[in-house]
């Protein structure tokens, strides 16, 4: 992995980048783009689509190259009409369609936005992306990836019913693509306003509908995130993204489990995979789930001290990892979700000493167990050499 990084004084913003570079064939970057704290909202967001602009020029990477963009913004109510605003006229033809995730988890020290931005990069231009049915379609080599972001249900009350809609919503429309929620959906991320009070009833409608699905501890779940997360309709409790892959052959799809250090998650109640690994003929890519301090019995390592959880957390996802050959220097980027805000220099000054360049953002968004003071997520990329797979 290569990673890139500057810092643009005039701006005042941090641009981190992870480049994934295939001579011949398809490249990956992921951005982490961090305005200084240092002035107001509006200005925040000018500041970043320059910084975002302006690398891509240095870089020579065309716009029309962006997949996602995922916002982390600190006041999602009060912010969101001046950022729809901002998007719609700093957003230039040249980028065509792209996915647009927004989420209320501040980001840290006391930000107030920060982009991930997520580029494919086709230099033979065999590639095509669209808008389908409100997602955000890629298409190469008979493969597709299918991105649908913010799907939310505010017309009904508990988060138990919100999660039910979303996945009742969702389910036919990747139907519609001739795919299923069991083999064909990737990654989800599920955003839970106050996850203290509301993530249980997400927990229980989600393990409901998976075994209606055929989703079982026999079978599979889905690699996911759920954590704190708001909307800027505050009547919103649960908000979901998800990314599903079509043209995918039987084997393509791995799980991972490192099982000395986890426990499978159906033996505390929940239904996700730890880690999915999607193999292509020319790389792999990986995705891991929040990851937490918790060893192979389920149960919380290291109560009260974040370093110590911190490191664990790595711990595991560095076996998870090793499920499919890969590294902790494969990772692309990551996004650590923190319980205490206060919190933030311990964690900020080991990752700096620890991922030299890696893109990673720091955001106060509370986990699903109040004994876990961190969770870590990433996307991790290697190079493969299978002639059973097509490339990606």
């Amino acid at each position: 992995m290569n990673y890139n990084n500057i810092y643009y004084p005039d701006l005042s913003t941090q641009v981190d980048a992870s480049i994934f570079t295939k001579e011949n064939g398809v490249s990956e970057v992921h951005f982490m783009i961090k305005p200084d704290a240092k002035t107001g909202f509006i200005n925040q967001m000018d500041d970043l689509q320059k910084a975002w602009k302006r690398r891509l020029s240095e870089l020579n990477i065309e716009p029309e190259s962006i997949i996602l963009k995922r916002f982390f913004m600190s006041d999602l109510v009060n912010q969101y009409p001046l950022f729809k605003e901002k998007l719609e006229n700093n957003t230039s033809k040249e980028e065509g369609s792209f996915g647009v995730s927004i989420v209320e988890q501040p980001p840290l020290p006391d930000n107030k936005i920060v982009m991930w931005a997520y580029h494919i990069i086709d230099e033979k231009k065999e590639a095509r992306k669209y808008m389908q049915k409100n997602n955000l379609v890629w298409e190469h080599n008979n493969c597709r990836q299918i991105w649908t972001t913010q799907m939310i249900d505010a017309k009904v009350e508990s988060s138990f019913d919100q999660m039910d809609s979303i996945f009742k919503s969702y389910t036919p429309m990747i139907e519609s693509y001739k795919l299923n929620l069991k083999d064909d959906v990737i990654r989800t991320w599920i955003y839970v306003q106050n996850v203290d009070a509301n993530y249980e009833g997400v927990v229980v409608s989600r393990r409901e509908l998976f075994e209606e699905k055929g989703l079982t501890k026999e079978t599979n779940f889905i690699t996911s995130t759920g954590i704190e997360g708001r909307f800027h309709n505050p009547a919103v409790k649960v908000s979901m993204d998800a990314l599903a892959v079509d043209g995918l052959q039987k084997g393509q799809v791995q799980f991972l489990n490192a099982l000395n250090h986890l426990n499978p998650t159906h033996e505390y109640g929940v239904t996700f995979e730890r880690g999915t690994t999607v193999e292509y003929g020319d790389r792999k890519q990986i995705f891991i789930s929040g990851t937490a301090s918790i060893d192979n019995k389920g149960e919380v390592v290291h109560v009260g001290n974040v370093y110590l959880q911190m490191q664990r957390a790595i711990e595991n996802i560095e076996a998870l990892l090793r499920d499919t050959q890969a590294e902790l220097s494969d990772l692309a980027k990551i996004i650590v979700y923190l319980r205490d805000q206060g919190d933030y220099l311990i964690v900020d000054q080991y990752l700096r000493n620890r991922f030299k360049g890696l893109p990673y953002v720091i955001v106060w968004a509370p986990v699903c167990r109040p004994g876990w003071l961190i969770e870590i997520e990433g996307i991790a990329l290697t190079e493969n050499l299978n002639e059973n797979y097509k490339n990606f």
